[in-house]
């Protein structure tokens, strides 16, 4: 039963990544035309900042909010949900207005602080707006996992993602094509859905000054600090690169390094993010209501599922790079190819870490979970200044891949001290075995055309591996003569 209420919520999460992903397919051959490989490095190192900032702004609160909604809906705290939901969006707000309006002040103090952008200043404080809406938007979409509310949050990201679409490809096609026009456009884009989501989480809740618990967030706040830590050490992990190649290789290098981490990271999006967002809080409510055994048996369940549908993704993708980047950027992006399978690999081994670590969520653990994180992220950065130098791009591709792997390892360790979390080592033989074998089919097509040649890899691949699944998987086999028999 919480298999199936699992895959319900991941088909809705997948979905609405789905049709996110398709988004971005959209907008970047535009954006990566538009702007020239300097100024989408330039865009890129500007985003993972703003990020960085965002994080800074939540203090971890969107962690707190998915923790403390289960138990304080069921009573089983001192506080009434009125003084939940008070607490958390008042608490983000207010925190997110002081990192918005200090950052202000330090670019507007230290203009000589970013390097060789002329304008750069500029765009960080037209920016700036963003780091306050997307801490509100985190706190709500937070409060609507935690009810489980999964196809709601699906259609918020859906709106979120094509309104910055339009605002921002409409800005730049009618105004102008600059890094300018794209952040005051996403600035006004994510301020209309900001509204009308806050609208649907909050209508039948009433917001109050006097019903926020200073008592309840300061609980808040001792889960969601250290939580911010480990949010802060991941976001680092991934500003490392970025400015290790910003200021070894340059803002052309950083451009295509950007292209490849984005495109991979709209395709392992469909799978991570679907999956860390539905499971979360069906296995805290599992461990709330069944205890240790259903839980486990949960976890061991999901894990097989993610092993089966990750790694053929991230192989397949990484079969089909050099064309899918030729494609949707442009043949300057190309150089990018070599750090897709690397990077895909890592965002695969990141998205399995909420089950691997699921003993430290249970246990509100998340000091061990920043410290895992921290130790990984010091590990990124000198990975990256070790190996960008030697590498280029594909160094620093690498050091993701095994910051990830460390980081994973170490969760896992950290995490079976609390509840048994098995490994599944042989369906990742299985799987892995049949992708590499994928792979290397895929590598023997050869056809004139980017086009052409894209879409023959992907039906070769799709077809090879279907057969493997077909002929040597049993469960594979099994969910077949069910379907059969349905039929029948």
């Amino acid at each position: 039963m919480q298999i199936r209420s699992l895959l319900h919520h991941v088909s809705n999460y997948s979905l609405g990544s789905l049709v996110v992903t398709l988004a971005g397919f959209i907008s970047f051959p535009i954006l990566t035309r538009l702007l020239g490989v300097d100024d989408y490095g330039n865009m890129s190192l500007v985003a993972v900042t703003l990020t960085f900032l965002v994080a800074v702004g939540k203090l971890g609160l969107q962690h707190s909010a998915i923790m403390f909604y289960s138990e304080t809906r069921a009573g089983k705290n001192e506080w009434n949900i009125s003084q939940y939901f008070s607490t958390v969006i008042l608490g983000m707000c207010a925190s997110g207005a002081l990192v918005t309006a200090c950052w202000l002040v330090i670019c507007i103090t230290a203009e000589n602080v970013f390097w060789d952008h002329p304008t750069i200043v500029d765009i960080f404080i037209v920016a700036s707006p963003l780091i306050l809406t997307r801490v509100i938007q985190s706190g709500l979409n937070s409060i609507l996992r935690a009810q489980e509310r999964s196809g709601l949050t699906a259609i918020y990201s859906v709106l979120w993602r094509y309104g910055n679409l339009v605002f921002v490809i409409g800005g730049m096609l009618l105004i102008e094509a600059s890094l300018k026009v794209f952040f005051i456009a996403t600035v006004a884009a994510e301020s209309v859905v900001l509204l009308a989501m806050a609208y649907t989480v909050l209508s039948r809740e009433k917001i109050h000054v006097s019903l926020f618990s200073s008592k309840l967030y300061r609980y808040m706040a001792l889960f969601g600090l250290p939580m911010l830590g480990y949010e802060m050490s991941g976001i680092f992990a991934s500003m490392g690169d970025r400015y290790v190649i910003k200021l070894v290789l340059g803002a052309e290098a950083l451009g295509k390094y950007a292209a490849a981490y984005n495109l991979s990271e709209y395709v392992s999006a469909i799978i991570v993010s679907s999956l860390a967002a539905a499971i979360l809080p069906m296995y805290l409510r599992i461990w709330s209501e069944r205890g240790r055994e259903a839980t486990e048996e949960f976890l061991a369940k999901s894990l097989r599922i993610y092993v089966f549908a990750a790694i053929p993704v991230a192989f397949g993708f990484s079969a089909v790079a050099d064309n899918f980047i030729a494609i949707m950027a442009s043949e300057a992006y190309r150089e990018g190819a070599v750090a897709v399978p690397y990077v895909v690999m890592g965002m695969i081994v990141d998205g399995a870490i909420i089950i691997l670590a699921a003993g430290l969520y249970l246990k509100k653990d998340s000091k061990r979970l920043m410290l895992a994180l921290g130790f990984s992220s010091v590990l990124n950065l000198a990975l990256n200044i070790i190996l960008v130098p030697k590498l280029g791009i594909k160094g620093a591709a690498i050091a993701t891949l095994a910051t990830y792997c460390v980081f994973a390892y170490v969760a896992w360790r950290m995490s079976s001290r609390i509840i048994a979390i098995a490994l599944p080592w042989k369906p990742v033989l299985r799987y892995g075995s049949f992708s590499l074998a994928m792979y290397w089919v895929v590598g023997l097509v050869s056809v004139e055309g980017e086009v052409l040649s894209l879409m023959s890899k992907v039906c070769v691949g799709g077809v090879f591996y279907g057969v493997l699944i077909l002929l040597f998987d049993r469960d594979a086999q099994q969910m077949l003569r069910q379907l059969l028999r349905r039929e029948d």
